[in-house]
């Protein structure tokens, strides 16, 4: 943690004119700026040809105001604020990463307080006092300004020492045994975890101290670039789901950032700032704030990379897209394995006997020894007979070769029936014969988000009975207000869904060339009604008996024929899932960029797909600031 406090103060090259700033200032800014002479007339509200955004949880307030490129200063506590000495108008966009900073320092600060409360689920391996006392900053004796006298510091009381000391941003002595179960909250519900990823929760991330005004929930939406997406996986997709997340963009513009949440960066960063100065002996106060038209009108904008675009340069996807006879049998393989070990982890021996032995079943699964039991908030041993249990919680181990403890009585009963020859599955050798899998059996099942939908605010509608706006349509839109209370005065105007497992979409694709067959998605039954559920999927009438013998093998370079898109989407889903491939490639955006149906078809049939460079506009206003400077005193 002191590695990450101590990133912001890199000090970087200042590009820039300072006239008569001390020239030590420079060292503490990494970014362009031009002086601007002091002003003391700054107007509450702006004028002009603006935009305002309204708040989606209060009646009347706004959350920001932008001149269409960018967010402006509004209703800044700056306008009561008089002698200002000078200000540094900073040219250049808060970048991702710079936020991204703010986020994962608002967690770091959150789990800090969680573990200091130390209030244990488990109700065993509690911190003892003095250990959580050592994560503040205190003195051996103190003075007791309420008694006035002299105390010597007590860690048995926690809440009082809390209000008194900051914490150090270190946890000497507390185990990872200790300070997981006071943090498991913090990260998403196992419901609405995407393939089962444990990440954070970020609504429940919130800067408390901003300007004295309520918590405010500070991550991004991130989902915002796929307003302008057309279907999953194309550019606007894969920028939501990666532009803020690394991908190579940490030096470019933040969005999805309300005005409410840039006020609290902004303070954070002005505390930062301040703090840096005092070290330093400047004897300066200095406040943070966005930008009025008429700072950005006297901005040098000549040599600053404050572009308003994104661009994309051209690209041949053509190898990317093609799909030979060798790579798709790769994935049917793949598609055979999690089959057969699936079967055999279900252990349905229809004969009655060669059971397989639960802790056999165990080797299947990449397991630990001892592990967080988040339901019952206690630490567990791995424990083989609850077989359905720990199939939830582990996935399967892919390099194991199970055939070394299951035997082929144990698993030929077991899987038998997906193949075209039932005495025919394995060969003198023990060896699984795996072209005579019936083509029926090559069946995929996976899962993406619908951050299209996910993005949309919907319509919302005034309550006066909750003094909120609901969404009328939680189909389309945010359905909760997740501030941190619903009260009138709560001014963040941020929304958030309160159940993100919903816009977890399944596909059931049949893989085999030439069955043309998908299971109808959770969209899909929306869209026709849920008593049309067996008439808007895509299956072929009769398409079993379509199905024609493939080779795969005698020419293996070869384009593979007779995929449907449907087919073509679940291959590139898994081959995404691919580290070793994505690590290939060059961005995420383009790594996993999928072809419309109308490109495939093109790719497929040997044309070359050349992508044209393009410029994509940011899907919202970006924001930058001016820090302004004041004597002490």
């Amino acid at each position: 943690m002191k590695l990450l406090l101590l990133f912001s103060t890199l000090f970087l090259l200042l590009n820039s004119t300072f006239g008569q700033v001390d020239k030590k200032l420079k060292k503490l800014l990494y970014f362009q700026v031009e002086q601007l002479e002091a002003t003391d007339n700054y107007k509450n509200v702006p004028g002009g040809d603006l935009i305002y955004y309204p708040s989606s949880t209060k009646k009347g307030d706004t959350t920001g105001v932008s001149n269409k490129g960018e967010f402006l200063m509004f209703h800044d506590d700056i306008v009561s604020k008089n002698g200002e000495l000078f200000k540094l108008f900073r040219l250049n966009w808060v970048t991702n990463s710079e936020y991204e900073f703010f986020v994962k320092w608002v967690l770091d600060s959150t789990m800090l307080e969680k573990i200091y409360l130390n209030n244990n689920p488990t109700g065993n391996d509690e911190i003892d006092e003095y250990t959580i006392g050592e994560m503040l900053i205190h003195p051996d004796v103190y003075y007791d300004e309420a008694n006035d006298q002299l105390q010597e510091f007590d860690p048995s009381q926690p809440l009082i020492n809390r209000e008194l000391f900051p914490l150090s941003w270190t946890m000497k002595g507390i185990r990872d045994n200790q300070s997981i179960p006071l943090i498991s909250d913090l990260y998403l519900a196992p419901k609405e975890r995407f393939n089962k990823n444990k990440d954070w929760d970020e609504r429940k991330l919130f800067y408390a101290e901003s300007r004295g005004e309520d918590a405010i929930l500070i991550t991004p939406d991130r989902d915002v670039w796929a307003l302008q997406s057309e279907h999953p996986f194309d550019i606007y997709y894969n920028f939501a789901n990666y532009y803020s997340k690394g991908g190579g963009t940490d030096y470019e513009p933040v969005v999805g950032v309300l005005g409410t949440q840039m006020e609290a960066f902004l303070d954070f960063r002005t505390k930062r700032l301040q703090k840096e100065l005092d070290e330093k002996g400047f004897n300066y106060i200095v406040h943070l704030s966005l930008p009025t038209i008429e700072e950005i009108a006297l901005g040098d904008t000549t040599d600053c990379d404050c572009d308003m675009i994104y661009q994309l340069p051209e690209t041949d996807m053509t190898e990317q897209w093609q799909i030979t006879n060798e790579e798709y049998w790769e994935f049917m393989r793949s598609v055979q394995d999690s089959i057969i070990l699936e079967a055999i982890y279900l252990n349905s021996d229809p004969t009655g006997n060669g059971e397989i032995p639960q802790e056999d079943l165990a080797q299947l699964l990449l397991y630990p020894g001892i592990y967080f039991d988040e339901v019952n908030l206690t630490w567990t041993e791995f424990d083989p007979g609850q077989p359905n249990f720990n199939r939830e919680l582990f996935p399967f181990d892919r390099n194991i070769n199970w055939k070394k403890f299951i035997e082929p009585r144990q698993f030929l009963p077991l899987i038998s029936q997906y193949f075209q020859d039932s005495l025919n599955v394995v060969d003198a050798k023990g060896n699984i014969n795996y072209k005579d899998f019936k083509p029926r059996s090559f069946i995929y099942t996976y899962s993406w988000q619908d951050l299209k939908r996910r993005a949309q605010v919907g319509e919302l509608k005034w309550d006066e009975a909750s003094q909120q706006y609901l969404t009328t349509d939680s189909w389309k839109g945010r359905d909760l207000a997740m501030d941190r209370s619903n009260l009138p005065e709560n001014k963040n105007g941020v929304r958030r869904h309160s159940d993100l497992s919903k816009f977890f979409v399944k596909e059931t694709v049949f893989l085999y060339p030439s069955a043309n067959c998908a299971l109808c998605n959770i969209n899909c039954i929306h869209d026709h009604g849920i008593e049309k559920k067996s008439t808007c999927g895509k299956c072929d009438q009769g398409w079993e008996k379509n199905i024609k013998p493939y080779d795969f093998w005698s020419n293996p370079e070869a384009l593979v024929t007779g995929l449907t898109y449907d087919q073509a989407l679940a291959y590139y889903n898994w081959r995404h899932q691919d580290k070793a491939w994505v690590q290939k490639r060059n961005a995420r955006f383009l790594d996993e960029l999928v072809p419309t149906e109308e490109q495939f078809k093109k790719v497929q049939a040997g044309e070359s797909i050349i992508l044209e460079k393009q410029e994509l506009d940011y899907p919202n206003p970006l924001f930058r600031y001016v820090i302004h400077f004041y004597p002490k005193g």
